[in-house]
């Protein structure tokens, strides 16, 4: 379930909530549902950075040349000349008619976010020349930011309600992370910048939230269960993560036993709350933690006044969709204007 502001949501968590109401949600309630055995995966696509750019196709898809899993080369000899294969000879053949100007970019056509440049196709067509790739990391075959999975995700709101949610058996399944990263995905917030997330879990994720604009109330996790919660390849396990510039939400009543098997041992994957360095800590609007909650795994606060002096300042945040679409987004959004990173 995935509540954000106006925008796509393929970039990473909410790092500051706009100042423009018409910009963002408000008055969300989610509420007794229940969420049983859900089975996931991301694949990783690492993308190859050339001048400045990812390379990517006409309609956004990252050029790929090797598989993430175990590297075996997929448009790209051990060697470093062009392997090739339909795919990635249909892109060569794309890009070379857009560089010629056999294809020219119009509205209908939507070629502009082409990115393989007069080098790449050189390279293939020579099948001689010898190519050293740069790759970055922490994005899928569009290059939007990998998150791994969530089961509720709310951002950029002002005001919600998430309560008697019951979410049970949860198992991410994504492979081993690629190795050779040049760099991450820009698009990351600031809290989860130079880390691939594809084997990370969270139950319920907020980001960027406030209390309710129309009232004093704060907004609401409460009562909520997140029970049996499993990846091979995950940095972290979370039952319940609060992140980015978030104020005034209260946190109670809920039940977190990510693993019956392991309990609260401080330094190790599973978390049953964490409340991230740029959550508000202090006066009224805090994020006010409750004890009723049950949290069978150890609970990371790392919002306290002595560490806030040490914690990045985030930058001033620009609209919702000029943020996705700059750092996080679809490659479309180039043909708007706006830099791919």
């Amino acid at each position: 379930m995935v509540i954000h502001g106006k925008g796509p949501a393929v970039g990473g968590q909410g790092n500051v909530i706009s100042n423009n109401t018409d910009l963002t949600s408000s008055n969300i309630v989610i509420k007794n549902n229940n969420i049983n055995n859900i089975k996931g995966w991301t694949n990783e696509i690492p993308a190859v950075v050339d001048g400045g750019s990812v390379l990517n196709d006409a309609r956004g898809a990252v050029f790929q040349f090797v598989n993430s899993i175990d590297s075996t080369p997929i448009a790209i000899n051990r060697d470093g000349t062009y392997k090739g294969n339909v795919v990635a000879d249909l892109q060569i053949m794309v890009a070379k008619a857009i560089q010629d100007k056999v294809l020219v970019d119009k509205p209908e056509a939507q070629i502009g976010v082409n990115t393989i440049n007069s080098e790449i196709i050189a390279w293939a067509e020579s099948g001689s020349n010898v190519y050293e790739p740069s790759y970055r990391c922490n994005g899928d075959s569009m290059h939007h930011v990998s998150k791994g999975m969530i089961v509720i995700r709310v951002e950029d709101t002002l005001g919600f309600q998430i309560q008697g949610n019951t979410i049970d058996g949860v198992i991410n399944l994504s492979p081993s992370p690629f190795q050779n990263c040049a760099s991450y995905h820009g698009g990351a917030s600031l809290e989860n910048e130079a880390e691939q997330q594809a084997g990370n879990v969270r139950g319920i994720s907020v980001a960027a939230v406030r209390g309710y604009a129309d009232s004093p109330q704060p907004s609401r996790i409460k009562q909520n269960s997140v029970l049996n919660v499993a990846s091979e390849n995950a940095n972290v396990i979370i039952g319940i993560d609060v992140q980015g510039d978030s104020k005034d939400v209260d946190i109670a009543g809920n039940t977190v036993n990510l693993d019956t098997d392991i309990g609260q041992v401080s330094g190790d994957q599973y978390v049953a709350l964490r409340v991230r360095e740029n959550v508000d800590g202090d006066g009224k609007d805090a994020i006010n933690i409750g004890n009723s909650n049950d949290f069978q795994q150890e609970a990371v606060i790392l919002n306290r006044r002595n560490l806030r002096s040490d914690v990045k300042k985030i930058p001033d945040h620009p609209d919702v969709v000029g943020l996705e679409w700059e750092l996080g987004g679809c490659p479309f959004g180039r043909a708007q204007g706006q830099a791919r990173k």
